[in-house]
């Protein structure tokens, strides 16, 4: 099964980010675009797992939340990688990388341990909207997202965290829970199915 580690945005948020996709869906352009629903803030992908490995990654993230503190976070900003010149994806940013790099840190060493190697690349938050296949018909795209480069789609509260399989299908991936990380204010991790 493929698997990541992610935490969820809100309605309100996700409304949000919705007619921001509608209204850039408009300007054309060569993109896959992520279904609102399914829009997150990854902190680790596992990709391909074994169905015994889930007990392991469990107890893991488990340990990790222990040290996590929940934040805030202001989904704000449009941008792609490597950048707009020539995207391979879209995506709209997130400030208070310190509060999110705590919650990232033990994600990263507790998953480590148990052989999950760290990412390579620096760790750079954000919410991916769509994913660049062609460069046809871009300038127009990429006039309305410099036209939208201020959008902001409001606060996050980040204070759990989401083992999430991910099945891809012909119309794109489909997401399950698998387990939520509650943080706790003091200190002490609840696991809710």
């Amino acid at each position: 099964m493929r698997t990541f580690i992610a935490a969820e945005l809100g309605p309100e948020i996700i409304a949000r980010l919705a007619n921001l996709l509608a209204e850039l869906k408009l300007s054309g352009g060569s993109v896959r675009w992520v279904r609102p629903e399914s829009i997150h803030l990854t902190f680790k992908f596992l990709g391909e797992i074994k169905t015994e490995e889930i007990r392991s990654i469990h107890e893991a993230l488990e340990r990790a939340v222990l040290s996590c503190e929940a934040c805030t976070v202001k989904a704000a900003r449009l941008g792609g990688f490597p950048d707009l010149s020539k995207p391979r994806v879209l995506w709209v940013g997130l400030d208070n990388q310190e509060g999110l790099e705590k919650i990232h840190k033990p994600v990263e060493r507790e998953l480590a341990r148990i052989g999950y190697p760290p990412e390579k690349r620096a760790f750079r938050p954000h919410l991916t909207l769509g994913r660049v296949k062609s460069l046809r018909g871009w300038e127009t795209l990429r006039a309305q997202i410099e036209e939208n480069r201020d959008f902001s789609a409001g606060k996050i509260l980040i204070d759990h965290l989401v083992f999430i399989e991910s099945r891809l299908r012909p119309s794109g991936a489909e997401y399950f829970k698998l387990k939520t990380y509650a943080f706790k204010a003091d200190g002490h991790m609840t696991g809710v199915e």
